[in-house]
């Protein structure tokens, strides 16, 4: 003290002392103290009687105001006499507050040192006419520990801010108050209303649609590194109490905040200047309208838990309204009551700009609930809006059912005119084959024509599809589809997508031509033809199957096939070496018509017996038809033997002629037959042309012919008398012949 030239008295001296009297302040180890001796002069103060003495006694509480929470409130009704406009009463609300304040001077907590090692903690809150903050250390148990108290009354236009906006002001105002302890520090931020943690502390940045005024206060706290937590009112009572006892000031805590809120104010009036309303006829038709009048009261006063269901889309947005020059507003747009709906309806619909326009210029400037719906409603009711509108959205997707099977649903339409021609395009819906007919007339009895010759191969579909074009719309089209029972379907005028099979086919054909013919094609039906055949046998993404396969159960055969190898080529061997096989235990039979014979009888059953009859004509390779009795069977060759003996029931020159032979072998032939009663026939004899004779002698020039054989001559046939089971697959009943 030497070196710095202090003078010093030593009876006004205390050294090594437990704890030192400052300015009526015990300070000591622990911290700052309310010294008794200089309270006790106001705890013997009597009530005061006027002003001045009110305004005596207000001073000397305020000098210890770091001591006393609450103390803005609770010096509420006596600040409230200090306004010039305000008659002297001092009521029991004043005395009971004059008492308390004493007493509470009397047990004052408290006040700790502040250490720059401790973490801070700075809780604010705000009341309808007052705020307060409180900054602690926290301790090593997690208390909070106050280093001093701060509050304020808010004046008359920030009592009229919203209750998100006065919590906000109270954040404010304490990080302001306290900025030599937060400076360059760390600290928590700790606030009891929630939207207020997503405004100051969301990472993402600013909500948009937040008031002007929060949106600069956020970027004022910018400057400071805090981290905002939210706590519960029940547990936020160091700070809730300063902002219902505030102190009287008369200072403006945010001197640039009128200015800012008369620019605010000044834009709003701005933008509803060229209106039929303007801000002052909406602030006052916003107390005339109930909901929007008890909806300004709760942005003011501060929204409950829960709301009726009549103001919800108020109190959905209740965290970012705000009352601007007693109109309501949200983030930048001004809510319009009931009554000044209609003409900022008409205002927008002066121009006729459509449901899209009239809503984004309405957007930028005001809000009401359900005002979209509004403006969509005003555009579909005007007819104007209505004629000059464009096409509406397209309705969801109403596919065509599936087809069961072929040519059950067709679908029809014309291509062209494509190089100065017509062409009738059709494709069936289940397998997507397609038909093209090169049409010469587009009459109603060409495409009956057509549709004749296609029928004539597949029949006639079940159902038909086409558009609304005349030859279609005829009367004579209708009778044809109702006369071969046709359900003859047609889509709606000027839309193409209801038929779009044919549609889509007609674009590929197209498309295919023109490509085909400017390649160097020259014959147009030569292009057609090789494009049906690739598009036939070609899969579709549709079906996953060519259309060949579905449409005639069959794959047809391209010049591609020749690619793969040739299974029949093993078949038609193995089918050689079989009948190779087989042929070597068999004989040759050659028949013609008109011969005599011999077939299989399986009239009497299974056991098979032999009847007289005569050929008639050659059925297939090895199959003739029969002539027994007057009826006509059918018998392979293996069931066929030649007869050269005549039946009962035949002519006695009914018989097979035989070559003439010579003389000398007639002779022999005839001695023969006197030797035996039947002479051996050839199994089969084969009818040709006489062979020519050499010459031989006289004598056997004239050769007998052979001896005919008689019926006496032939042994009598005898049915068998053994009783034989006949078996199932003949069809035969059980026990019957």
């Amino acid at each position: 003290m030497r070196e710095q030239g202090f003078t010093l008295k030593a009876e006004k001296c205390h050294f090594l002392q437990a704890s030192v009297e400052y300015l009526g302040f015990v300070v000591d180890k622990h911290g700052r103290h309310v010294s008794v001796s200089k309270v006790q002069a106001i705890l013997d103060m009597p009530a005061p009687e006027d002003v001045q003495q009110l305004r005596s006694f207000l001073g000397m509480i305020n000098h210890y105001s770091r001591f006393i929470a609450q103390l803005a409130t609770k010096t509420y009704c006596m600040n409230s006499l200090l306004k010039a406009d305000v008659d002297w009463a001092w009521s029991r609300e004043c005395e009971s507050a004059f008492q308390g304040l004493k007493k509470e001077l009397a047990e004052a907590t408290m006040l700790v040192h502040y250490d720059p090692a401790k973490p801070l903690i700075l809780a604010a809150d705000a009341s309808q006419y007052g705020i307060g903050a409180v900054i602690s250390h926290r301790g090593p148990e997690g208390e909070d520990r106050p280093i001093a108290h701060a509050s304020k009354t808010l004046t008359e236009t920030e009592q009229r801010y919203a209750q998100i906006e006065k919590e906000a002001l109270a954040l404010v105002f304490g990080v302001k108050k306290f900025d030599q302890y937060l400076a360059g520090r760390e600290f928590v931020l700790l606030t009891d209303h929630k939207p207020l943690v997503t405004i100051f502390g969301s990472k993402a940045g600013i909500p948009i649609v937040s008031a002007n005024r929060l949106q600069r206060w956020a970027v004022a706290l910018m400057g400071y590194s805090f981290r905002i937590e939210y706590r519960s009112t029940a547990d936020f009572g160091q700070a809730d109490g300063l902002s219902r006892l505030p102190l009287h000031s008369k200072d403006m805590f945010d001197v640039n905040d009128w200015g800012m809120s008369e620019v605010v104010h000044q834009i709003d009036v701005e933008q509803l200047s060229e209106t039929p309303v303007d801000a002052r006829k909406i602030a006052s038709a916003t107390g005339k309208d109930p909901l929007l009048a008890r909806c300004r009261h709760l942005v003011l006063s501060g929204w409950p838990d829960k709301a009726p269901a009549d103001i919800q889309p108020y109190y959905q947005r209740r965290f970012q309204l705000s009352v601007v020059s007693g109109c309501v507003v949200w983030g930048a747009r001004t809510v319009i009551p009931t009554a000044l709906r209609t003409q900022l309806l008409n205002y927008l619909h002066q121009t006729h700009a459509g449901v899209v326009r009239m809503k984004a210029e309405a957007r930028s400037h005001f809000w009401w609930p359900g005002m979209d719906g509004d403006i969509e409603r005003l555009s579909q009711n005007c007819p104007q809006c209505s004629l000059a509108s464009k096409e509406t959205p397209k309705v969801p997707l109403q596919q065509w059912p599936i087809a069961e099977r072929a040519w059950e649903r067709v679908h029809m339409d014309f291509a062209g005119p494509f190089r100065n021609e017509m062409f009738l395009i059709i494709v069936d819906s289940f397998s997507k084959w397609p038909e093209v007919i090169r049409m010469r007339r587009t009459q109603s009895a060409d495409v009956i024509a057509v549709m004749e010759n296609l029928c004539v191969r597949y029949g006639y579909p079940r159902q038909l599809v086409t558009d609304n074009g005349p030859q279609f719309t005829s009367a004579e089209f209708s009778d044809y589809c109702q006369r071969n029972g046709i359900k003859h379907l047609r889509t709606a005028p000027g839309h193409p997508q209801s038929n779009g099979q044919a549609e889509r086919y007609v674009g590929s054909f197209k498309d295919a031509m023109t490509k085909m013919l400017a390649a160097g094609k020259t014959d147009l039906d030569e292009a057609i033809r090789q494009y049906l055949l690739r598009y036939r046998t070609t899969p579709q993404s549709t079906t996953g199957s060519p259309p060949d396969e579905l449409f005639l159960n069959r794959r047809l055969r391209t010049a591609l096939d020749r690619i793969h190898p040739d299974v029949n080529e093993k078949r038609v061997a193995n089918q050689a070496r079989y009948k190779e096989q087989f042929d070597q235990h068999t004989k040759a039979k050659e028949f013609s018509p008109g011969q005599k014979v011999i077939v299989r009888d399986y009239r009497h059953g299974p056991k098979t017996n032999w009847t007289a009859g005569k050929l008639i004509s050659r059925k297939g390779q090895r199959q003739w038809i029969v002539t027994v009795d007057g009826d006509q069977w059918v018998r392979h060759e293996d069931q066929i033997k030649l007869r050269h003996w005549r039946s009962d029931n035949e002519e006695p020159n009914d018989v097979t002629a035989l070559p003439e032979i010579p003389k000398q072998l007639a002779e022999t032939t005839s001695s023969a037959s006197m030797k035996t009663a039947e002479p051996e026939v050839p199994a089969a004899v084969t009818v040709k042309p006489e062979p020519e004779i050499p010459a031989v002698p006289e004598a056997i020039t004239n050769p007998q012919p052979l001896p005919q054989a008689t019926n006496a001559e032939q042994p009598a046939l005898r049915q068998s008398t053994r009783v034989t089971k006949v078996p199932d697959r003949y069809g035969y009943e059980k026990g019957k012949m």
